[in-house]
């Protein structure tokens, strides 16, 4: 029997790895629980349909590829807002971004791409004692296609390979 408690794929905050294009890590940024948008992890499904002489359909399903969208547009502090700057500036200067989505299941890394089109930033009531803005809101898509959907419960046992061909098992 399954557990109804189960949580998809983490509930922390997400972390964004910045490298060079040489492979360095240059800085890592994380960012607070998302509003009530939350942090919305997509998986677009990439196949090919043909529609045949018969008139029936085909499909394969070649992969998926992960976006994700993190919403503050309901409120976001000065220091997160700055925080969105760097990530957006760091994709300008051509480096490579990781988002871990929920830091508490580290190992589900995506390299990803900046895809947001608008950066819209508004104040919110209060005038010079408003205690934030809004309106902020980011989106990526990974940059490999994945053979499976990213999706893993709460007791999902990942397998890393290691270099020397031996299989490290780590019980999440």
């Amino acid at each position: 029997m399954s557990d109804p408690n189960i949580i998809i794929g983490g509930y922390s905050k997400p972390r964004f790895i910045i490298k060079d294009i040489l492979g360095n890590t240059i800085d890592t940024i994380d960012l607070p629980l998302t509003n009530e948008g939350g942090l919305i992890d997509r998986t677009e499904i990439k196949s090919i349909e043909h529609d045949l002489l018969n008139y029936s359909t085909e499909q394969r399903i070649d992969g998926y590829l992960a976006h994700f969208i993190l919403y503050y547009e309901q409120r976001v502090i000065g220091a997160t807002a700055l925080k969105v700057k760097s990530i957006v500036e760091y994709s300008q200067a051509k480096n490579i971004l990781y988002l871990v989505p929920r830091i508490d299941k580290d190992w589900r890394v995506f390299p990803v791409i900046l895809i947001t089109k608008d950066l819209d930033l508004a104040l919110l009531k209060g005038g010079a004692k408003a205690i934030g803005h809004r309106f902020v809101v980011l989106e990526f898509k990974g940059t490999q296609l994945l053979p499976s959907i990213p999706w893993y419960s709460n007791d999902y046992i990942m397998n890393f390979s290691h270099p020397c061909c031996e299989s490290i098992k780590f019980i999440i």
